[in-house]
């Protein structure tokens, strides 16, 4: 028996505001392995509780082909004053990693009255044979591009997933933020006790896969309204609200804007991957196969040109929507001085708002201690580097956290002012440019 460990993280319904002071509830069944556990958590005023300690499978069980299940399961339920009771039955434990369970809580008073459940099914490696998966995926999946173009490929902000197959018009379409739509589809695909160049080399291909499907308008030139499905048949596998591991999400947030290319070709490529221990065909990725590579001591590339020929490569965008200013091109830190340096300290302060253990600072464009300090308190809370320098990972997490919460805060002054100047706001008419017209009509 092993141990792994678990962070739960809170916030309220379609925001990054922090839910303080709820009360999680984290069980753990009895088996023939683990002792029944029952331990009540508080999140604290940035919405996190502590990290505990959970029973777990040995690592051994993680580290090859087996039906045998890796990980050990727990259950959470999470009351929160002002916000409907919900649990979460599943999420999964492997050994010697951090799981990350973040859930977003829907407040009261909008509908949402009755407990939310949400069951979390057996990760994409339990009990599929290599082959049935192989052919499963060559059957749907097509390689055609249905848009020739040479547009500079960008990241968008939100990926519009379908939970169901292509044609069910009953499914749900959901809006997830794009790192946080690799990290679910990462931590279902594969297990995070991998090592870190087996995880790169299949984030890779997650991020490539869905890139293809944005770029290439696949389903939105059949009519549909969304990117992607979550039916490994099609696509690749999301579910709705499972855990994540903090190993992923760092790996992600380095690496989210790298993606496969064929020769001097932008569109990405639609990079195929299944389960499976032996070789079957060029042209698809097999996820055993690839960690026993890197366990060999193969980087990235040469794991790529195995599968997929020595024409792929990497390749790496610039464009980030919805960031109001790029990365520099080179990391931040003590004795830096300029706009970019600014730009952060603005952030931080803005961001410490909802989240005070981030030290307000002087927004004087000198990248002080205090400065290094409170990227670091950012860093520590988001499963960051913990350097206290701004890379690469580090600018974007910043800047798509402060752009959340500043949005967040325009709309509820909008509404707020809505309310007390008898101001009509109709829908969003143009999402791209945000026309909004504003009618106002008098009280009385």
């Amino acid at each position: 028996m092993a141990k792994g460990k678990l962070q739960v993280r809170l916030v309220k319904a379609e925001t990054e505001i922090p839910v303080k002071n709820a009360t999680v509830l984290v069980s753990q069944s009895v088996t023939e392995e683990f002792q029944n556990k029952e331990i009540n958590l508080y999140t604290d005023s940035s919405g996190f509780t502590e990290i505990i300690e959970l029973d777990t499978p040995d690592i051994f069980y993680s580290e090859s082909y087996s039906s045998y299940v890796p990980y050990s399961t727990c259950v959470i339920k999470v009351v929160a004053e002002g916000y409907t009771d919900i649990k979460i039955i599943g999420t999964q434990i492997l050994p010697k990693v951090t799981a990350m369970q973040a859930i977003e809580l829907k407040p009261k008073g909008e509908g949402h009255e009755e407990e939310e459940v949400l069951i979390i099914p057996d990760s994409e490696l339990i009990n599929i044979p290599p082959k049935k998966k192989f052919d499963d995926q060559q059957n749907f999946i097509s390689d055609l591009v249905s848009i020739i173009d040479d547009r500079e490929v960008m990241i968008p902000s939100y990926v519009i997933v379908h939970l169901g197959t292509p044609d069910d018009k009953n499914a749900e379409n959901l809006k997830v933020k794009f790192n946080d739509y690799i990290k679910n589809v990462c931590s279902c695909e594969i297990y995070a006790t991998w090592s870190e160049t087996a995880i790169r080399v299949n984030v890779y291909c997650i991020i490539s896969f869905v890139l293809n499907r944005i770029y290439t308008e696949w389903y939105g030139v059949q009519g549909m309204d969304f990117h992607i499905t979550n039916d490994s048949r099609y696509d690749q596998v999301f579910v709705k609200g499972r855990n994540t591991y903090k190993n992923i999400d760092r790996i992600v947030d380095l690496i989210f804007n790298t993606y496969i290319v064929i020769g001097n070709k932008r569109t990405p490529v639609l990079a195929k991957y299944c389960s499976g221990e032996e070789y079957i065909e060029n042209g698809c990725l097999l996820k055993w196969q690839s960690k026993f590579l890197a366990d060999k001591g193969l980087n990235p590339t040469e794991i790529l040109n195995v599968f997929f020929g020595t024409e792929h490569s990497f390749a790496r965008t610039r464009r980030i929507e919805g960031v109001p200013r790029e990365y520099p091109g080179y990391p931040l830190g003590v004795g830096e001085s300029g706009e970019y340096v600014k730009t952060v300290q603005t952030y931080l302060n803005f961001i410490s708002e909802y989240y005070p253990v981030i030290d307000k600072i002087d927004v004087n464009g000198h990248y002080d201690i205090k400065t290094a300090i409170a990227v670091k308190k950012f860093q520590e809370l988001f499963s960051l580097s913990g350097s206290g320098i701004v890379d690469f990972a580090t600018w974007y997490s910043i800047a798509k956290l402060y752009v959340s919460l500043a949005t967040t805060a325009e709309n509820d002054v909008n509404r707020l002012r809505a309310f007390r100047e008898g101001i009509f706001i109709p829908p969003t008419i143009d999402e791209e440019y945000g026309y909004i017209p504003i009618i106002k009509y008098p009280l009385e």
